[in-house]
């Protein structure tokens, strides 16, 4: 579903019926995945990849990385089982960065590792959301196994200039 955001973003724009209809079916979508996700974890514990296999594991991981800001207290409840699967070699680390930068974003704070983009509603182009230590970003995220931020930013259509040390 997420696939389909930029082409469609383009070519109707974002407030566009299309745009809407597709938020929508994201959200029932997300909604029903994040029951079944939630039903396991509570049940098993965080699904590592020796449990559920590695994609399986991945999939877990986006139900619960895509919950809504107003239901942040989830991904809060479940974060410190992702951290203790990628301190074990059951979950990527990678993904503990993703989460932890979303939590700190969803609570109004810096994130660590440059993951999180948000829309600026005045030029309406994404940008990032600030980062704590800008200067060290990309020692935090080589120890997380992450490209450098520069190049994954191009992957959003972003030029990053890392500040001078």
């Amino acid at each position: 579903m997420r696939r389909k955001i930029a082409p469609l973003q383009e070519k109707y724009g974002n407030d566009s019926p299309e745009m809407q209809a597709l938020w929508q079916e994201m959200r029932e979508i997300d909604e029903e995945n994040k029951k079944a996700v939630i039903a396991m974890i509570e049940e098993h514990g965080w699904p590592g990849k020796s449990m559920v296999g590695p994609q399986a594991s991945s999939a877990a991981f986006l139900v619960i990385q895509h919950i809504p800001q107003e239901e942040k207290e989830i991904m809060e409840k479940y974060l410190p089982l992702l951290r203790e699967a990628a301190n074990n070699g059951e979950a990527e680390k990678s993904q503990l960065a993703l989460m932890e930068d979303r939590v700190l974003m969803y609570n109004g704070k810096p994130q660590l590792y440059g993951s999180q983009l948000k829309m600026n509603n005045e030029t309406g182009q994404y940008e990032l959301h600030p980062i704590e230590d800008e200067a060290n970003v990309d020692k935090r995220r080589e120890e997380m196994d992450m490209e450098p931020l520069a190049d994954y930013v191009k992957r959003f259509g972003l030029e990053y200039n890392p500040p001078k040390q």
